[in-house]
């Protein structure tokens, strides 16, 4: 007597697909850092390496918080991450951008709106190595934000490095030179912030952090080569940052601001713009454009769908 063959139903197939879709859930943050991680350690070479003779420099527009990113190549890294409340955009953009790792993080003082979204970033994507600044002990921030970041380097193996002032250090197999010039001892955690020059052959960048007038000043007093075509602009554009006298050291072709659109604390004062304009500096703003991609090369420095301009914008 031939056995009756079980037949499937409507309904069985259902369930096997709601499994195959939970299964799937399960497993995709796992399959992803896997596929992330390999190509952390195996990006190089191969004909369809993305090119290395411009240096993509992408500021992004997430609110009232600092975070850039530095892509040269498929080397790639992060300078701050804003804070937790935009991580959501802050993922959409390393997704539009090709993002999947980085090689090196980069966290300029341990205030909320410049690393709030580290423990994220750590969890999601590959990091090769971090750095953070030299942050005396009583400034360190006692938050539950700032303990579950910390624990996640440890849990990761994540190697991290404190800087210190006057040291510096390569990016990019030698193509990226970073020079701190600035590392801790200042007054509060604003001034302990790391300030630092990225130099890509003959151009070269410089972040400040949330670095004010005084740190600024001992700066030029110290005779730090300051040169830049780039100035990421100090403190969200706050009137205690971004002196007459630091500019004329830096002499930045073009200035990026920072900040949210009718953030509650005016940034940036029309002060700092001012002086910005003095030097004739085209200044670029978040609040205004949106992202702001900028691209060096031997050639100069070059747009990516070209921002309105602060003076445009007004």
């Amino acid at each position: 007597m031939r056995k009756k063959t079980k037949r499937w139903k409507k309904r069985d197939w259902y369930y096997l697909l709601l499994l195959g879709i939970l299964l799937f859930s399960f497993f995709y943050p796992s399959i992803r850092s896997f596929i992330a991680g390999y190509n952390l350690f195996h990006h190089a070479g191969g004909d369809d390496s993305p090119e290395t003779d411009s240096l993509h420099a992408i500021f992004l527009s997430i609110g009232q918080g600092d975070s850039a990113i530095l892509q040269l190549g498929s080397w790639t890294a992060l300078i701050d991450t804003g804070l937790y409340e935009e991580v959501e955009t802050l993922e959409r953009d390393f997704s539009e951008y090709g993002i999947d790792h980085f090689d090196m993080v980069l966290i300029s003082h341990p205030h909320y709106d410049h690393m709030g979204s580290l423990q994220t970033v750590l969890m999601h994507y590959p990091v090769g190595q971090i750095f953070f600044a030299d942050i005396p002990e009583e400034f360190l921030p006692d938050a539950d934000w700032y303990d579950r970041a910390l624990t996640t380097v440890r849990q990761k193996g994540i190697p991290l490095t404190v800087l210190k002032k006057g040291e510096s250090f390569e990016g990019a197999d030698g193509s990226l030179r970073f020079e701190v010039l600035w590392s801790g001892g200042g007054k509060d955690l604003n001034d302990c912030s790391l300030v630092f020059r990225v130099a890509f052959g003959s151009r070269s960048i410089l972040f400040t952090g949330d670095a004010e007038w005084e740190v600024e000043q001992k700066l030029v007093d110290e005779g730090a080569d300051l040169r830049s075509d780039i100035l990421k602009v100090g403190h969200h554009g706050s009137r205690f940052a971004t002196t007459a006298a630091f500019l004329e050291k830096v002499r930045p072709a073009y200035a990026v601001i920072s900040c949210a659109a009718g953030n509650e604390y005016g940034y940036p004062k029309e002060t700092v713009l001012e002086r910005l304009r003095a030097t004739g500096t085209v200044v670029f703003r978040t609040d205004l454009s949106g992202d702001i991609h900028l691209v060096l090369s031997d050639s100069g420095v070059s747009y990516i769908e070209t921002p309105p301009t602060e003076a445009e914008a007004a």
